[in-house]
């Protein structure tokens, strides 16, 4: 598992806060040494269990080629469509007679 890392500068030190687990922080006189102390510490975490995964019963909203013709078969769209046609049609006659 990658963990994206910020870095840091103050007072000739360097802080390495990890991107997924807010307030986990790592010291060094380098970037490399408060990498390596922030991958000891999430390692020790994880090892003792206070790092898990979790599963959301959750499904993503459809994109909007996902319902591109999920409703071809609705005849309530269908009477929709028809009347809005209809309606259109005597908006034409009434603006254009013939």
């Amino acid at each position: 598992m990658k963990v994206p890392i910020v870095y840091e500068h103050h007072n000739g030190s360097v802080d390495a806060l990890s991107g997924f687990f807010p307030g986990v922080r790592a010291t060094g006189k380098t970037r490399a040494e408060a990498a390596d102390q922030l991958r000891l510490d999430l390692q020790a975490r994880a090892r003792a269990g206070d790092v898990a995964y979790i599963d959301l019963d959750v499904q993503p909203p459809p994109d909007a080629m996902a319902l591109a013709g999920a409703l071809r078969d609705d005849p309530t769209l269908r009477d929709i469509a028809e009347e809005t046609y209809r309606l259109r049609a005597e908006e034409k006659a009434a603006e254009f007679p013939e």
